[in-house]
C-alpha cells in the first residue's frame, strides 16, 4: 500500500510514516504461531478501529473493531469484525451524550486534514458524533489498533452481529503480543534483523531461546528526525536488564518489533531510593530535569518517600495497587534540533495517567503497567487525543517518543487519592474518576467541541485542560459524597476514612491554590465552561489575563513541579521514571530537558 511517492511528497510526519509497510494492519496475518513461554498477548480484547460509513451509523450505532486477540472462550471471534458500543449503564450514557456533537469543521481544520494531520474530517458534517466515532475518525485510514479495558460485555444484535459493550475508552496500542529479550547482535548488514535472546523464568537470566526478530527501518519526522534507532542497541545501557519487544508475526514468520519498552524502567525495583519530605521536594524541583544530556541512553528510576526506611518504602507498592501518573517530555535538541526547540523557550508537553502494579507473567515480577490520557491538540504526528499504552505513546519505534526525547513520568501514591471509598460495598474512587474526567475531555478535544479544530493556545492548553480535569474529579468527588446521608453515616462510623476523606478535599483546595495562584478563580474553571485551548479563536486580550490566573497549570514542567509538590506535602510517595532518549544510538540528537525553574 503507498500513499506518496517519496519524502518529498510527503504533507506531515504521519503523512510520511504511512510508507512504512510495517506500520499496516495487512502485513500481519490473523493467524500467530508464538509459544506462550516466550510471548504473552497484551490484552484479553484487541483489534483494529474502523470506522463505518455514514450510511450504516444507525445500525452500528458505535464503531467497527476488526478483532485479533479474545478471550479463550470467545476465540471463534477473532478475524471477525463486529460492533463496538457504548454501555447502556445510565452513568457511561451521560457521560457520552456529555460529550457528543454535530461535526462541522471550520476551515483550518479542513486545510489541516488535506495536510494529512488528525484533523477528523471523516466526521465532518456528521450529526451527534459520539467519542468511539471521533476515534476511530481521528487517522484518515482505518490504522489504530487498540485494546479494551473496563467491563466489555457480548450480546449479538438481532441480525446475528456479535456486539461489544464498553464502559471506557479503548487504549491505543502497538502490538497484540509481547516478549521480553536481550538483544545480542545484527543479523544481517542491514540492521533490520537482529538476534535476540529470551528471558528465562527458571534461571532468572537471559539464557533461553535464542531467535532472530525484525526491526524494520522507521520513516523520519517531517523535518529530518528519527525517532528512534536500531545502530549500536545491544549496546545500550538498559539492555543488560532486557526489552519488552511488541509486535507480531509477519507473513514469513519473522516477530516484527513495532514498539521497545525498557524492563529497568518499569520494574518496581528502584535504583535509588531517598526517604523524607524536603529531600522528596528538593529531588523535584532540583533534580528532575538536570543533565538530561549527560544522562543521554539512560534511565533513572528513583523513590522519593516519607516512611522510616526503604524496606517500608517499598512496601508501600504493592500488586494491584494504583498510582497517578504526570507526565512531561522535553525537546529534541542537537544537530538535528526540532523546529518548535530552536528558540530558547520550550515547554513541553503535559498530561495524566495511572500506572498500575501487575504481576508480568515473562518476567514473573511486579512491574508498572503504563496508562496515559493524553489530552493532545490536533497534530500532524498522527497522535490522537486518547488513552495510550506505553508501548504505544512512548515505546513506538516509529511515533513514540522514548529514543527522541527526554521523558519524566511521575508515578504518585496518596491514600485519600489513589485508593477507592468503599461504602456498603460500593466503591467510590477518585482515580476512577480522574481518567473518566480526561476521557471526556479527550472526547472533546478530537473533534474540537464540533468544530474540529483544537491548537495550542495561552489560556487554553494541554496542561491547562488535563489540570482542570484534575480539579473537576475531585471536586466530583466532594460534591457526590458530601451531601449522601449514607456515606456521611458511613464516615461517622470509620474516623480514620473521615480522615482520609478530608485530605482529599483539602487536596483539591490545595491544588486549586497552587495552580490559580492570585486566589481569584478563572471563570471556565469555576463554572467548567472549557474552551478547549483551541476550538474558539479568543482576544488575546482576553487570553492573556486569563492565562496569568492559572500560569503553572499553562506550562508543562511548572505545573508537574507545582502538583507533585502538593501531593508531597500531604504525604504522597512519588516514583520517578525518567528516560533520555533509550535505544539506540544517534549522534545527530540530544535531549534537552523542557524550560523549568
Amino acid at each position: 500500500m503507498s500513499y506518496l511517492t517519496g519524502v518529498d511528497d510527503a504533507l506531515s510526519t504521519y503523512h510520511l510514516s504511512l510508507q512504512a509497510p510495517f506500520m499496516h494492519p495487512e502485513y500481519y496475518p490473523l493467524e500467530q504461531q508464538l509459544p506462550a513461554d516466550r510471548y504473552q498477548p497484551v490484552a484479553a480484547w484487541y483489534g483494529r478501529l474502523i470506522l463505518p460509513p455514514g450510511t450504516e451509523r444507525r445500525t452500528v450505532r458505535g464503531v467497527l473493531f476488526e478483532l485479533y486477540l479474545t478471550p479463550d472462550d470467545q476465540r471463534e471471534l477473532r478475524g471477525q469484525v463486529v460492533r463496538l458500543r457504548w454501555s447502556l449503564d445510565p452513568g457511561v450514557q451521560a457521560r457520552v451524550y456529555g460529550t457528543t456533537r454535530t461535526v462541522n469543521l471550520v476551515p483550518r481544520a479542513v486545510q489541516g486534514a488535506e495536510e494529512w494531520r488528525t484533523f477528523p474530517i471523516r466526521v465532518n458534517h456528521w450529526r451527534l458524533v459520539n467519542g468511539l466515532e471521533s476515534l476511530a475518525g481521528s487517522h484518515q485510514i482505518d490504522d489504530m489498533q487498540a485494546y479494551l479495558i473496563g467491563d466489555v460485555q457480548l450480546a449479538h444484535d438481532p441480525d446475528g452481529t456479535p456486539c461489544l459493550y464498553i464502559s471506557r475508552d479503548p487504549v491505543l496500542a502497538s502490538g497484540r503480543y509481547y516478549g521480553l529479550v536481550k538483544f545480542l547482535a545484527p543479523a544481517n548488514t542491514a540492521g533490520d534483523l537482529w538476534r535476540v535472546v529470551h528471558f528465562n523464568r527458571e534461571t532468572r537470566h537471559f539464557d533461553g531461546a535464542e531467535e532472530t526478530v525484525s526491526l524494520p527501518p522507521i520513516q523520519p519526522m517531517i523535518h529530518g528526525v528519527m525517532l528512534s534507532s536500531t545502530d549500536k542497541l545491544n549496546e545500550s545501557p538498559v539492555n543488560s536488564e532486557g526489552w519488552y519487544i511488541y509486535g507480531a508475526q509477519d507473513h514469513a514468520g519473522t516477530f516484527v518489533v513495532r514498539a521497545l519498552a525498557p524492563r529497568a524502567l518499569l520494574r518496581v525495583q528502584p535504583q535509588r531510593v531517598l526517604l523524607g519530605e524536603k529531600t522528596a521536594r528538593r529531588f523535584i524541583r532540583k533534580e528532575l530535569w538536570n543533565d538530561a544530556e549527560q544522562h543521554k541512553g539512560q534511565i533513572q528510576s528513583v523513590l522519593l518517600s516519607q516512611a522510616a526506611d526503604e524496606g517500608t518504602a517499598l512496601q508501600d507498592w504493592q500488586v494491584g495497587d494504583r498510582a497517578l501518573l504526570i507526565h512531561v517530555y522535553g525537546a529534541i535538541g542537537g544537530e538535528m534540533t526540532e523546529p518548535p526547540a530552536k528558540t530558547p523557550i520550550y515547554f513541553g508537553h503535559f498530561s495524566y495517567g495511572v500506572a498500575t502494579i501487575v504481576q508480568e507473567p515473562l518476567a514473573d515480577e511486579p512491574a508498572f503497567d503504563i496508562l496515559y490520557h493524553q489530552v493532545y491538540a490536533h497534530n500532524g504526528d498522527g497522535l490522537v487525543a486518547a488513552n495510550h499504552a506505553y508501548q504505544h505513546y512512548t515505546g513506538d519505534r516509529q511515533r513514540g517518543w522514548l529514543g527522541a526525547r527526554p521523558v519524566a513520568d511521575l508515578l504518585i501514591r496518596l491514600d485519600s487519592l489513589t485508593t477507592p471509598f468503599r461504602v456498603h460495598h460500593e466503591a467510590y474512587d477518585p482515580l476512577e474518576q480522574l481518567s473518566l474526567a480526561q476521557e471526556m475531555m479527550m472526547a472533546r478535544y478530537r473533534i474540537g467541541d464540533g468544530r474540529g479544530f483544537t491548537s495550542v493556545q495561552l489560556m487554553n492548553n494541554c496542561s491547562q485542560d488535563a489540570n482542570q480535569a484534575l480539579y473537576a474529579a475531585i471536586h466530583y468527588v466532594d460534591q457526590t459524597l458530601s451531601d449522601y446521608p449514607p456515606f456521611k453515616e458511613w464516615l461517622a462510623a470509620h474516623p480514620d476514612e473521615q480522615t482520609r476523606f478530608a485530605d482529599l478535599i483539602q487536596l483539591g483546595r490545595d491544588i486549586r491554590r497552587v495552580l490559580l495562584p492570585f486566589g481569584v478563580a478563572r471563570a471556565d474553571w469555576h463554572d467548567r465552561e472549557e474552551n478547549l485551548g483551541s476550538s474558539q479563536n479568543l482576544n488575546p486580550l482576553i487570553q492573556i489575563p486569563s492565562a496569568l490566573l492559572s500560569w503553572r497549570a499553562m506550562m508543562p514542567p511548572i505545573a508537574q513541579r507545582a502538583v507533585t509538590d502538593v501531593m508531597i506535602k500531604h504525604g504522597a510517595a512519588v516514583w520517578v521514571l525518567r528516560s533520555d532518549q533509550v535505544g539506540g544510538h544517534d549522534p545527530r540528537i540530544a535531549p534537552r530537558a523542557p524550560l523549568h525553574w
